[in-house]
């Protein structure tokens, strides 16, 4: 079951994109292409058919939203794929990134924050878009940061359930 926290979030969250980390971008991205990559690649090994399921679900009742920052992560880690794989992998993320919403945040907008000096600079762009997104991670360090600053941030372990996750 979805904990209550989740469904407050996702509720709060009527209207907005969601906003994945890069990980799970590359959970859905990946997963999507072939289910099989996420026993199979090691990026993919700390998740399971279920997380897909979990962002195939959501990415069905949200628009999902991301930055150059997250695909250059998302892209160089997908990078690390066998030869014989990585070439039909990133044509995939290829036709996939046309339904993103992308969204444009200068790095010298995040060098000054005290996010960029804690997290990096792609994890300082995901703080820089929550006032306008909820965000999707399993990063528990930055979840916790984001919660403190009251910003609309989901993990995996919140959405993990047996239902499809669905606006009401």
């Amino acid at each position: 079951m979805i904990t209550s926290y989740a469904q407050t979030v996702l509720a709060k969250s009527k209207g907005k994109f969601v906003l994945l980390d890069s990980n799970l971008l590359i959970l859905l991205l990946l997963g999507s292409y072939d289910i099989r990559l996420i026993k199979s690649f090691k990026r993919l090994n700390d998740f399971t058919a279920v997380d897909l399921r979990v962002l195939q679900d959501l990415s069905r009742s949200f628009k999902i939203a991301t930055s150059a920052h997250i695909l250059t992560e998302a892209s160089n880690l997908i990078n690390n794929l066998p030869q014989h794989l990585r070439q039909n992998a990133m044509s995939y993320m290829a036709s996939r990134i046309a339904f993103l919403k992308e969204n444009v945040v200068a790095a010298a907008e995040v060098a000054t924050t005290k996010e960029f000096l804690g997290f990096g600079i792609t994890d300082a762009v995901l703080v820089a878009l929550c006032d306008s997104h909820v965000l999707v991670t399993n990063d528990g360090r930055l979840a916790t940061h984001l919660r403190s600053k009251r910003q609309l941030v989901l993990t995996l372990d919140d959405l993990r359930s047996n239902e499809p996750v669905r606006m009401h």
